[in-house]
């Protein structure tokens, strides 16, 4: 599984899943970030930090438990 998030001005941006942060790589096109997560699935808990702000969900996730 990936995850995915557009954020064209970001310096860095990291996923947080069930306690563990996950970095995410550039990706192409520009200002989209990824990175590949094996183990996570539907109904998993995540969020995405962008530049070490507050943690926010997925904004294209159809669902998150909190």
């Amino acid at each position: 599984t990936s995850l995915r998030v557009w954020a064209p001005t970001a310096g860095r941006v990291t996923a947080e899943l069930g306690g563990d942060e996950v970095e995410l790589a550039p990706a192409q096109p520009a200002g989209w970030w990824e990175a590949f997560t094996p183990g996570i699935g539907h109904g998993d808990d995540y969020a995405f930090r962008i530049d070490g702000g507050e943690a926010r969900p997925d904004p294209r996730s159809q669902w998150q438990p909190h």
